[in-house]
């Protein structure tokens, strides 16, 4: 790809919120997916310094994701049961922006084609559909935040169609018990190690809101509640998979 190339695909990209023509949506869909991987990154690498509350940075980020994919408040809150808590209003306001600007559109293609990605010079896959679907459960572990639960929120819908996505990779029919497993299984998984990741608690979260009454300085205990809720996490899924799965099938 020539110096030239790549300039013309970040100018589309970047001038995607003001174009109506048939690749708009993809383009929009890939820069508020952009924005929205680059924020969490700040708000992990610079979580100490950041003393804006982490709801308030999402629902502006949520915001200027509607503006970008020209999403409408209606549009968005349509059929939305929202919760309580506003850490996970916040993940669903981000889910329902991504969804209708097309970001989940670009998730699972970029996926598709990491699982699809294979060792030089041979058929053999690098991470395959299962390797991807590993990380994409363990993401709320991998990236912690203050409340794994907002990612859980935002990112849900994306866990579900890649689920849908590996089923069919598969040769199953989405309608097939064995795809209704493994979608339950993923989905399950990922919602578990989200919920895992959150904190406050006696031992305090891995995303660095405190240790809980160990009173050990912040983030000491992080990786071993990492290690333990990342073994759970497949423990989890492959009991899910036991459970939905029926009798004999």
């Amino acid at each position: 790809m020539t110096v030239a190339s790549s300039d013309n695909i970040v100018k589309r990209i970047l001038m995607s919120p003001f174009r109506d023509d048939e690749k708009a949506r993809m383009d929009r869909g890939r820069l508020t997916l952009l924005i929205f991987i680059g924020v969490l990154v700040v708000i992990i690498l610079l979580q100490a310094y950041i003393r804006v509350p982490i709801q308030t940075v999402l629902i502006l980020l949520a915001i200027v994701i509607m503006i970008i994919g020209k999403a409408k408040l209606q549009d968005l809150m349509a059929g939305l049961i929202l919760h309580p808590i506003m850490a996970m209003t916040a993940g669903f306001l981000i889910a329902g922006a991504l969804g209708l600007a097309g970001g989940f559109d670009v998730l699972i293609t970029g996926l598709s084609w990491l699982a699809g990605v294979t060792i030089p010079g041979t058929n053999i896959p690098i991470l395959g559909w299962v390797g991807v679907a590993v990380i994409l459960a363990n993401i709320p572990t991998i990236m912690p935040m203050p409340c794994g639960r907002i990612l859980a929120a935002a990112l849900m819908l994306g866990v579900f169609l890649f689920a849908s996505a590996l089923a069919v990779s598969y040769g199953l029919g989405l309608e097939s018990d064995a795809a209704q497993v493994m979608i339950s299984a993923l989905v399950a998984g990922f919602i578990v190690n989200a919920a895992a990741s959150c904190g406050p608690s006696t031992l305090g979260g891995i995303g660095g809101i405190g240790e809980g009454n160990l009173g050990l300085p912040i983030g000491r205990s992080a990786r071993a509640q990492s290690a333990g809720i990342l073994i759970a996490t497949g423990v989890c899924t492959l009991v899910i998979a036991l459970v939905v799965q029926p009798i004999g099938g």
